[in-house]
């Protein structure tokens, strides 16, 4: 840990909201904060660039960054717990990116309220020595999120294939969320110059959390992916 005062959340939540996180967000008028970028596909500022920048300081500290732990569509990643910021990512993650979603999409019941959401977060890196980019794919979730980190890169940005529309970020801290399947089918395009890095969640209501979390331990187990750095 190089910057413990990022993981201070639970000891004082509004002061840790107020230095990191932007004012948008944490106005919650959804209805004047979203701008829909592509069909269903839409985008608001989260976090400041000083969080941004501390989390992929945290994340390269551990080295920890894994290459084959999705079964067909696997990126060079790590999860969020990784880097000991899940809890912190998760109930933010609930609160704001799925309080928006709540609400532009209308997801009513109890397995849509908050605290009954399941995500999988993870971080991934694209760059052109590495990995630059992502074939087309649906995810394994209802929505989907990614949170852009930096921006002192070439490239990149969310491809919708069946919109034909690609969605890159404003800036760093933004978010952009969208239905992870059947009509938004998406893809990464390649990054071509500098490191991107993001956060990506794959969010799903509650009465799927059991299947998805079997899915990705039997998956992690058949695999190894644990022992891959």
């Amino acid at each position: 840990m190089i910057h413990p005062e990022i993981y201070s959340y639970f000891d004082d939540k509004e002061a840790w909201k107020r230095k990191y996180m932007r004012p948008e967000a944490l106005s919650m008028e959804w209805d004047m904060m979203l701008e829909e970028v592509g069909p269903d596909v839409f985008q608001f500022p989260l976090f400041k660039e000083e969080l941004c920048a501390k989390l992929i300081e945290e994340a390269e500290a551990t080295q920890s960054w894994t290459h084959k732990r999705h079964a067909f569509y696997p990126t060079t990643d790590m999860l969020v717990e990784t880097f000991g910021f899940e809890e912190i990512y998760h109930e933010i993650m609930d609160e704001y990116i799925m309080g928006a979603a709540r609400h532009i999409y209308q997801l009513n019941g109890q397995n849509w309220d908050q605290g009954n959401v399941y995500s999988e977060n993870f971080m991934i890196r694209y760059s052109p020595e590495e990995q630059g980019h992502l074939s087309l794919h649906y995810d394994q979730s209802s929505i989907s999120c990614n949170v852009a980190l930096n921006d002192d890169f070439e490239g990149g940005g969310t491809y919708f294939s069946r919109h034909k529309v690609l969605a890159k970020a404003k800036g760093t801290g933004y978010v952009t969320f969208h239905p992870g399947q059947i009509t938004h089918k998406h893809g990464g395009m390649p990054t071509n110059k500098g490191t991107r890095y993001i956060i990506v969640s794959f969010m799903n209501d509650d009465k799927n959390r059991e299947d998805h979390i079997n899915d990705l331990e039997r998956f992690a187990n058949e695999n190894g992916f644990y022992n891959d750095k």
